[in-house]
């Protein structure tokens, strides 16, 4: 029996992530993603939100005492180069991946370290493709919704509410493109509908061309590229039709961030400009976790605005940090263990949850839409606005809130005035009911 119990013991202290204190000088993080290229506007806000929560673990004192410290390698969206980079990470003693962009990236990158039989957690790449879900051999993990609901999303909504049958889609001629294209498509066959007006293009952003669009007169496309030929697609759009008279056009969060929605809204006509993110308005200071987030930005990364991008790179770090505390080790076998018993409030209204067989688990996603050139952004839908501070629970839940992104002054109220129906978003034969949005009341955004 005292066998038994030794044995019994001895597991549970091999096993148990909860250690007190880590043996390392230092927690090693190695980030690799586009500094240059076209991808560079997305990923340098991406690490933005990274950095800032790091900095702010650093200042407190690191976890459980221990500092972090990371190196960010430039792969100009360049797979291979995501190789090379991962093997210098590797090398100079990173033991814990973190913060890639793009699935060609993370694609190369999980066979390169499949291939050498390198085991290390690779955490919250900004990729929403399925790879995600079949991929856990690497230790992968992943906060990002899948494109096809995000689709399912913007699908739902339009049909519903406009009754849009005439639907497009601009794809890069990349993976990520492509991949987005085929989810259109295998989406809008849900509806029984398919895309009447599809065009690609793969090379220099300055030669973006529009294809047959007039012809075919969608009266929605969907845009799947990156921030810079995204930009140059929607201007040439706007000039073929008209501002006033232009389909309307959407990006998917993967692709956009924060200053191209400025860029591009001074093209378009209020209302034109539609986008998809994964998490509610960065300034929408009745998430504690937005509050926690703008106080940190201030503090430690100067000049950097808000943006929906560096508030999920900030989430995707906080969640990080937390499973490395619990770890207690930067061993692969306690992080494993301490991932997978992942239950975390972020504040968003669900916990991150993660478990030996699921690796993905979503922060959300919202539908908003661009209502002029400063550019006002209304929140038309976010998947759950109802987890808000105890000390507001006396505020009506829900509701679409509009924020100029350019800050300043004339940014201290979030005005909560819009009616939303409950939709209904269709994935492969399942309905899935997003959350009714009620008409709301304005709140001071300073407090």
């Amino acid at each position: 029996m005292k066998k038994v119990l030794f044995s019994l013991f001895f597991l549970i202290a091999l096993f148990s992530p909860f250690q007190d204190s880590f043996s390392e000088e230092r927690i090693k993080i190695g980030i690799s993603c586009a500094l240059s290229g076209h991808y560079a506007p997305l990923a340098k806000v991406y690490l933005a939100g990274w950095e800032t929560y790091l900095k702010k673990v650093n200042k407190e004192g690191g976890i459980n005492g221990t500092k972090l410290q990371w190196r960010v390698l430039d792969d100009k969206y360049m797979p291979k180069r995501a190789v090379a980079n991962t093997e210098k990470l590797i090398d100079w003693g990173a033991k814990i991946l973190a913060g890639y962009v793009g699935i060609d990236a993370v694609r190369e990158t999980i066979a390169y370290i499949e291939k050498e039989k390198i085991k290390i957690p690779f955490f919250f790449p900004l990729t929403s493709s399925r790879f995600i879900n079949v991929n856990i051999k690497g230790q992968l993990y992943s906060l990002r919704i899948e494109t096809d609901k995000e689709v399912s999303l913007i699908l739902s909504y339009f049909i519903r509410n406009y009754g849009i049958s005439n639907w497009g889609v601009f794809y890069e001629g990349d993976y990520t493109g492509e991949a987005g294209k085929d989810i259109v498509e295998r989406s809008l066959s849900d509806y029984n509908l398919r895309p009447v007006y599809e065009y690609s293009h793969k090379g220099d952003p300055k030669k973006v061309d529009v294809g047959d669009v007039k012809e075919k007169r969608p009266d929605v496309i969907i845009v799947i590229a990156s921030a810079v030929v995204s930009r140059v697609y929607i201007k040439k759009i706007a000039e073929a039709f008209g501002k006033e008279n232009m389909p309307y056009v959407i990006t998917l969060s993967s692709v956009f961030p924060c200053s191209y929605v400025k860029k591009v809204s001074k093209y378009v006509a209020p209302g034109k400009f539609w986008f998809t993110q994964v998490t509610p308005h960065p300034k929408d200071k009745r998430y504690a976790i937005v509050r926690e987030y703008l106080r940190d930005l201030k503090r430690f990364s100067l000049g950097e605005k808000p943006c929906f991008v560096s508030l999920e790179g900030y989430l995707a770090a906080k969640v990080m940090c937390d499973i490395i505390a619990r770890a207690g080790s930067v061993d692969v076998s306690a992080i494993k263990v301490s991932a997978e018993r992942t239950k975390m409030d972020v504040g968003l209204g669900s916990k991150i949850t993660f478990n030996p067989i699921v690796h993905r688990s979503p922060l959300g996603v919202g539908l908003y839409e661009v209502l002029d050139s400063k550019p006002t952004v209304k929140t038309i839908l976010w998947n759950d606005l109802t987890h808000l501070d105890k000390k507001e629970e006396n505020m009506e839940k829900g509701g679409s809130e509009k924020t100029d992104i350019k800050g300043g002054k004339n940014d201290e109220k979030v005005k909560i005035d819009v009616k939303i129906k409950e939709v209904a978003a269709v994935e492969k034969g399942k309905t899935e009911v997003l959350p009714k949005v009620e008409q709301g009341a304005e709140v001071n955004a300073a407090q």
